[in-house]
């Protein structure tokens, strides 16, 4: 079994769906955090994965207390996730992914995201088999 965690930055505000910015200042924002995620990657030592699935397990910590959504976190992480299947080697649709709770801010106000990478499931995934009668 092969398992990694990363640390990368916290997406910037402005890829936030509820930003609404102009389409070509969003696209511009989506390629820097795209490439900055890419090499946060490789000095990580991400490399090529050969695996049938690979599990992503990803934990904000937002840089403070502000509520947010965590529809608009994964949103806002889309460029991130592209930049870890660039890294990977593999096509994003190969991802497992599992969101762990948001976590509250700590000292360094920086803002980050944990990403642990792996072959096998990282959490109990329990097949939906109805609703509870």
């Amino acid at each position: 079994m092969k398992c990694l965690t990363i640390k990368l930055p916290f997406p910037p505000a402005i890829l936030n769906p509820n930003a609404r910015p102009h389409h070509l200042r969003l696209a511009a924002e989506k390629k820097r955090y795209r490439q900055h995620c890419g090499w946060e990657c490789k000095t990580w030592g991400v490399n090529r994965f050969k695996a049938d699935q690979i599990h992503l397990q990803i934990e904000f910590h937002p840089p403070n207390n502000r509520r947010r959504d965590r529809d608009n976190l994964i949103a806002a992480f889309k460029a991130g996730q592209d930049a870890l299947s660039d890294a990977l080697g593999v096509d994003d649709s190969l991802f497992h992914v599992s969101y762990a709770p948001i976590q509250p801010p700590d000292a360094a106000k920086l803002g980050y995201v944990i990403v642990r990478i792996s072959d096998m499931p990282l959490v109990a995934e329990v097949p939906f088999e109805g609703w509870i009668k």
